[in-house]
């Protein structure tokens, strides 16, 4: 019973001094900008995919735009930006793929892809002092649209 009573003299009191003492605690740490500092040491740039056409499709060329900037988030042009295009999870083989400077940090390049389906667009930037980061991001290719106009029910087809 005593140890008990301790036990809960004990508890009450480190309770007490945590609410009395809870302004000298820290403050706890920006996720955000945890991730931001690890992504810094990990690679010195960020890439954002973008397609042309948007949602990409098989069997038709598509336009890989990256953006590119640094660990400021500064665009950063005069980069060697290569792409390797995979099927996530199969092994089709890639396409390997040297982007264009565009300017403003955007790099283009096209490639076709054979199926829908995930896949993998692995990129690598280089500037020329040897500073280099990668970053692997995946698009969704579907399947082309057609471009037909819906059918009117109310017309003869059988023409």
């Amino acid at each position: 019973m005593r140890l008990r009573i301790l036990a809960i003299a004990i508890v009450a009191g480190l309770a007490y001094f945590v609410v009395q003492n809870k302004s000298a605690l820290p403050a706890p740490p920006d996720s955000a900008a945890l991730i931001r500092e690890i992504r810094g040491q990990a690679s010195p740039f960020r890439f954002t995919l973008n397609t042309d056409p948007e949602p990409p499709s098989y069997n038709s060329p598509i336009v890989l735009r990256v953006h590119v900037t640094d660990a400021a988030g500064q665009p950063a042009d005069g980069l060697a930006v290569e792409a390797t295009v995979s099927m996530s999870g199969m092994d089709h083989g890639a396409q390997h793929s040297i982007l264009h400077g565009k300017g403003n940090g955007v790099y283009e390049s096209k490639v076709k892809v054979e199926t829908v389906g995930g896949w993998n667009v692995d990129l690598t930037a280089m500037k020329k002092e040897g500073k280099s980061g990668s970053e692997r991001l995946n698009m969704e290719v579907v399947a082309p649209q057609e471009n037909r106009q819906p059918r009117n029910p109310n017309e003869d087809d059988s023409q």
